[in-house]
Order: C-alpha cells, then structure tokens, then sequence
C-alpha cells in the first residue's frame, strides 16, 4: 500500500520542510549561473532489515531539495521512481511518498503538497514500472522539496547513486548499511573526486538465525557538483556521470555455506559457452553455404570475407543489441533475420564449419558505457561481434552493417575492450581505432565561361576507411539527399559513384555544381565547397570529461582556379596552420597564387592525429575549431580590371 503522510522524524530527515525566505527569494545558482534549475540537497540511504515471511529486504530512502530558476527548470517538477518487478508476487513497492512546492505569495511560503491522486504508474515493459508525480504550481522561483521511501526483495538490486545530475547539486551524500551475510563490489565512477568515510560497524548488534551481527556503514558525499552535459564526441553517460555503484558478489548463509556471484573471467567465459542460449545455441546452428562460395584453394581470410559477404547478403539485422540471440536457429533460417548475436554467432558457426579458427567478441556499445574488466559481470556486456584468428593477429567481422568491410566494427563498437570467448584462454581484446582512419580526399576545379559568366564546379571525392563506409551507407539510404548534403546545398549534376559494391575499395563520387549568381565585375567566391565545419561542436563553458573522436580522421580539399582575362585576384586567404596540444588535432592551410599563369591553388589538411582528447585541452579545442571555421569561411576577391 502506498502512504502519503508526514513522515517521522529522523536524522534522515532533519531537513525536510526547513525552507527558508532566502531560498525562494534566490533567481541564480552560484555554481553554475546559467542553470535553469538546482538541487539544495540530494541524499539517499539504504539499508537491511529482516522480515518473517520474506527473509531480508532493502529499504532504499532518497530527500531532495531543488530551486526552479527558470522557466525550463518546471522540466524538474516531475519525479520518476523505477520499481523492478520479477513477476506479480515479487515486486518492489514505493511504500512512502512526501513531497511539497514552495512558493511566495505576498510574502509569505505558501506551500502546496503533492496528493494522493498526483501519483500515478506507467508500466516501462515486462520488468520494470515507474511511479510518477508531478509537483503542483511549480513555476519560475519554486522551491520543491520531496522524499520517498522503495523497499525491494532483490538483493542483487543494492541501490546505486548518481551524485551528479543535468543541474548542479550544491551537497549530495549517500549512506549504505550492509550486513555480513551479503558481500557487494563498490565501484566509485566518473570524473569528479567522490569523498568517502572510512567504513564503520554500527554499536547495534542483531541476531539472525542464532548468529549475532553488527551492520557495516559506508558513506560517500560531493560538494559543489557541476552539471552533468551531453556533448558530441563522448561515449556513455554511465562513464563520466559521478556515481557509486554496487555488484552483488557474494551471500553467506549461516549454517548453509556461501554462494559467489562473481568469478573469473575463465568462469564466466566457460558458462556461455555451456549456456543454452549461447553456446550451444551456435552448434546448433546448421545452415548450408552455396555450392562454390569457398573452396580449399581458398585461405582463411578469403573464405571469411566470402562468408561473411553470403551471411550479410541473406540475413538482416532487427537493430536489436544483446549479449543472447533473440530468435530461435529454426526462426533466424525461416525469417532471415535477428539481432547482433543471432547474425554473429550465425558467422562464428559458418566459419567454424569450414574449419576457421573463429571466436564470440562480447563488448558493450558506446551508449552501454565502458566495460570494467576488474569485475567479471556479464551484465557489463551489451553486444556479440566475431574475430577470426590468423597468424598474424585477430580480424574483426561484424554481419550487423551491410556496407560494413572485413576487420571493421561499427562506430558505436569502437568502445575500450572486448572480451574473446576462448574456452581454454579467454583475452581480452582492444577496440580502439587508434589504426583505422576516417580518410577523405576531395580535388575541385572552378571554371568560369566567359562567355555566359556561369561558374561551375568540378569536384570528385575519395572516401577511405571508416569515411567510404560512412559514405556508402547514407548513399545507399538516400542518394539524393547525400549528394545534396555533400555539395553544400549547391545544385549538383553529371553525379558519378564508382567502387558502390567494392567494400575493399574506396568510395568515389563525381559531380558538378553551378553557383548560385554569375560572374560580375566584384566576385566573392569560396574556394571551400563542401566538407566545411559549419558548426562548432564545442559549447560548454566546462567539461569535465574527455573529447572522443573515436578514430584518427584525414581530410585533405584541394581546389584550383584559373581567372579569367580581364580580371584580377584582389583578395585570398593567406596560408596558416592551426595546432592544437602538440600537433593532437592539426589544420593547415596553403594557399597559393601565381599571378603569370593566373592560376590559385588551395590544399588544406584536417588532422585528428590523436582520438581522445583529455578534458584539460577543452578550451584550446573549442578555440581551435572557432579558427578552422573562421579560416574556412574567408573567400577569394576577384574584380573586373576594367
């Protein structure tokens, strides 16, 4: 049953319903002055209690306090609480509920307390549920003040806490009590320094089963916590965001023995492969290979790419990511379709069928966050690629991307390390792509008619590597609007794609463009007519967390012109290299004119000569691409001689 009443007083909640005058008069946060929103306070607590008919349970406890300084703060007025549930007799229950909005009205706190009715469910999928309520009368300078109380029967499920959120929290502290008969893995995460005291056992002493214990305390608090924003070039949330986090490791039962929950990577490794759902699931696996695709003439890098070639022609991904297959042998054979581990495994079996030294990669995705081989825990792991073994080294295959080449990942795969399944020496495996290269290399002609004054553009593109894979995939799901998005909005004609099929070759594309006015007397042309960084990409006044390109990337733009007779080059860009950290990322610009054959030349280079960026060169990098764009807009001056 759900309570909504004044709860009693504790050390927990000796704050509660203390809101002063100067809280709600406050119109900013001192620790970030642009925040539409703020938390005063954010503390949690869990703890063990025993109950008859149950065994023990956890009662998880959270109190917050929060200012609405803006008009997009009122987005912070609605609390969700995840419940998990097992089935329709073990659930989690929210048990306690108190919450209260803070206004000022003719000077005086008016307070208006959220009700019964406010509380509502909405069901998430088969295992979890989330109760809402939304504060009433929230609006710009309210203060929200809430506490609510979830108990579980899920051991394993230890609350986590996040410190640090998408507002700044001026305190947030949690307290953990565990008893001894549950053992967990504490893992404090992120980018901010979390600070702990030193864990003590409680002078209460209890009995369980004839056997007397004390419980062990644990708290951890954060000051002054910035907030957390997303930005491009990062990975997950969960490997930056300030938080600590529990893995049930171990349960001692008096009199029973114990159990462990978490073993070696070689224990792990050996239980999928004995695993229904995984190992024997893949020799299950009987599909025959057409007549003639491979033969022993073969070796074993070109029967792969020969498999791998049939498995993406045949079966198509459902955009589904997990660790098990979704679709039984019989269904992925009838329907032709599953999710990454369905197909990769399908590609490790066929391999092995013709007698190719073939493993299972377990990883887990950019947006899954980072795998913590500190701790052998399958739930860490998201994803299922393959690796072939040769002698000289390991090669990637994925059968998730149809445009996607041998010994290549998808991007959100390039993510730390994985995890190959050998059976007797199981390796972790690097998937960096510190070796890959995201290459583009672009010539354009400008030529003028002089006769009509029209100015046209010939430009051919060169994509390599992760760029040609790129290229070949948004090409395939929508020619038009690619080549519109390539040339820059400029009208584009005689288009030519070449090596469309060819996943070893480079992707080539031809096409002209005519500018938008003809040529006059004053011209001010830009020599750069596509792949331009229209944008920055960096806007943070702060980030606390890296910048990760993923990849190396090379683009070199290379653009000629001849003017006309009867004109004169009045203006052009001068040459100029932009560094950043040591030559980490690099834009050098050359710009050449040689006024006896009338002829301008540019070259430029774009280089990410080092992927990850450490977060203390963040406001050199967000200058360096002001530069780049500054330098990529400036233009050639051409004027009649007349």
């Amino acid at each position: 049953m759900l309570l909504l009443h004044t709860v009693s007083a504790s050390t927990f909640l000796d704050d509660f319903g203390k809101v002063s005058h100067r809280e709600l008069i406050e119109n900013q946060n001192s620790i970030d002055a642009s925040a539409p929103a703020a938390y005063f306070y954010d503390k949690g607590k869990s703890s063990f209690s025993y109950e008859e008919y149950r065994g023990f349970v956890i009662t998880f406890e959270r109190a917050a306090r929060l200012k609405i300084y803006k008009r997009e703060g009122v987005d912070y007025a609605t609390v969700a609480i995840p419940l998990y549930k097992k089935n329709s007799r073990e659930i989690e229950l929210l048990k306690d509920v108190k919450a209260v909005t803070y206004n000022l009205q003719d000077g005086k706190i008016e307070k208006t307390p959220v009700s019964f009715k406010d509380v509502f469910e909405q069901d998430l999928n088969e295992n979890w549920v989330i109760k809402k309520f939304t504060f009433p009368k929230a609006k710009e300078g309210s203060v929200l003040e809430f506490y609510y109380k979830v108990e579980t029967p899920f051991l394993f499920n230890l609350q986590d806490w996040e410190f640090q959120h998408e507002i700044p929290v001026a305190k947030s502290e949690y307290e953990v009590g565990i008893i001894p008969f549950y053992e967990y893995v504490i893992n404090k995460k992120g980018s901010l320094e979390i600070k702990d005291e030193e864990p003590k056992v409680t002078g209460i002493s209890q009995r369980f089963n004839g056997i007397e214990y004390k419980t062990m305390l644990y708290k951890w608090k954060l000051e002054n916590v910035p907030p957390y924003y997303e930005e491009d070039f990062m990975t997950s949330r969960e490997d930056y965001i300030a938080k600590v986090e529990f893995q049930l490791a171990k349960v001692n039962r008096p009199g029973r023995g114990s159990t462990d929950y978490m073993n070696s990577w070689q224990d792990l490794v050996k239980r999928l492969i004995r695993d229904t759902d995984f190992g024997k699931y893949q020799k299950k696996i009987d599909i025959d290979l057409p007549n003639g695709l491979v033969d022993n003439k073969m070796d074993d890098l070109s029967k792969a790419k020969a498999i791998h070639h049939f498995v993406k022609e045949n079966f198509t991904w459902n955009g589904r990511n997990s660790i098990y297959p979704d679709k039984s042998n019989k269904e992925i054979e009838e329907q032709k379709e599953g999710n990454c581990t369905s197909l990769n495994l399908l590609l490790c079996a066929l391999f092995e069928k013709e007698g190719i030294k073939a493993y299972p990669v377990l990883l887990s995705t950019r947006e899954h966050g980072k795998v913590n081989f500190s701790y052998p825990f399958i739930n860490s792991f998201n994803y299922t690629a393959a690796v072939v073994q040769l002698e000289n080294g390991y090669v990637f295959f994925d059968a998730t991307r149809e445009k996607l080449p041998a010994d290549m990942l998808p991007y959100e795969c390039r993510n730390g390390q994985g995890l190959i399944l050998e059976k007797s020496s199981p390796k972790m495996i690097d998937l960096a792509a510190d070796n890959y290269l995201y290459r583009v290399t672009n010539l354009a002609n400008m030529l003028i008619d002089e006769a009509s004054g029209e100015i046209k553009v010939h430009v051919k593109i060169s994509a390599y590597d992760y760029a040609a894979y790129e290229y070949r995939t948004a090409y395939a799901k929508n020619p038009d609007g690619f080549i519109r998005e390539l040339s820059d909005g400029y009208e584009a004609f005689d288009v030519n794609v070449s090596s469309d099929d060819d996943l070893e070759k480079p992707f080539v594309v031809s096409y002209v463009v005519k500018m938008p006015e003809a040529f006059k007397s004053i011209n001010y042309l830009p020599p750069v007519l596509s792949g331009k960084i229209e944008e920055n990409p960096f806007k943070l006044p702060v980030r606390t967390y890296p910048v990760d390109f993923n990849y190396k990337r090379v683009q070199d733009y290379m653009f000629s012109f001849r003017i006309p007779e009867g004109y004169d080059l009045a203006e052009f860009p001068e040459s100029e290299k932009i560094t950043l950290a040591d030559g980490q990322l690099y834009y050098n610009y050359k710009s050449l004119y040689n006024p006896t054959l009338r002829q301008f030349q540019l070259s430029n280079r774009f280089v990410i000569a080092k992927p990850l960026v450490e977060a203390k060169y963040y406001q050199e990098l967000k200058e360096f691409y002001s530069e780049v764009i500054q330098k990529l807009d400036e233009t050639l001056v051409v004027k009649s001689v007349e």
